[in-house]
């Protein structure tokens, strides 16, 4: 098979499976494909507030339960395994990079680039995924559920709202109006006081 082809097929693949992992409550910074001078290999960077270093194993055994998960959806095994995929904490020099050189481009596609460095990552080639669309309710739903089934095991979550705003809080419950309005309760991390926001109004978490 076509060399360019099947990194075409990989970067699909990568971005349908971040979009699993934010579903089930990981949190993703930023994400790109590289291939780096040193090792010659493309591998899957992902920057997330998961992984200190008292608690890296326990965030690939979360993204490996993602993989498990998105093999099932597909009805096959993708080309991508847990060997390709490398973590980066959000404070990481080269996430924190990343994550300036993704938002140089406005576009929705993955965005080339050729010989750089990323905070003294040699790199060859890489893909840098843009940040995610606005999530569906029952995405945003879900996730939220997630995310509070695993709050022992990450920090807190980028909340996206719908007038523009965003804010850093750990989702701790949902409550049902008579209405049947779902309005999500909120720990804001820098002043640790409660809010309540509409499901509705939540663009995007993870």
């Amino acid at each position: 098979m076509d060399t360019e082809i099947l990194v075409m097929d990989r970067i699909n693949i990568g971005r349908s499976f971040l979009t699993q992992l934010v579903r089930d409550g990981f949190n993703v910074r930023v994400a790109f494909w590289a291939k780096t001078k040193e090792e010659g290999s493309w591998f899957l960077y992902i920057g997330t507030d998961v992984p200190d270093p008292g608690r890296i194993g326990e965030a690939y055994r979360r993204v490996y339960d993602s993989l498990t998960r998105f093999a099932v959806t597909l009805g096959f095994k993708p080309d991508i395994g847990l060997s390709d995929i490398k973590l980066v904490n959000s404070s990481n020099p080269i996430a924190q990079m990343a994550v300036t050189i993704r938002d140089r481009a406005a576009g929705r596609v993955p965005i080339v680039y050729l010989n750089l460095s990323i905070a003294g990552l040699a790199v060859e080639e890489a893909y840098f995924y843009p940040p995610s669309d606005r999530m569906k309710p029952d995405e945003v739903l879900l996730t939220v559920a997630n995310l509070m089934n695993h709050r022992d095991a990450g920090t807190a979550s980028q909340v996206k709202l719908a007038d523009g705003s965003s804010l850093t809080a750990i989702p701790v419950g949902l409550n049902v109006q008579s209405s049947g309005e779902v309005r999500v309760t909120l720990i804001d991390f820098s002043t640790q006081n409660k809010r309540e926001v509409s499901l509705a109004d939540i663009t995007s978490i993870g």
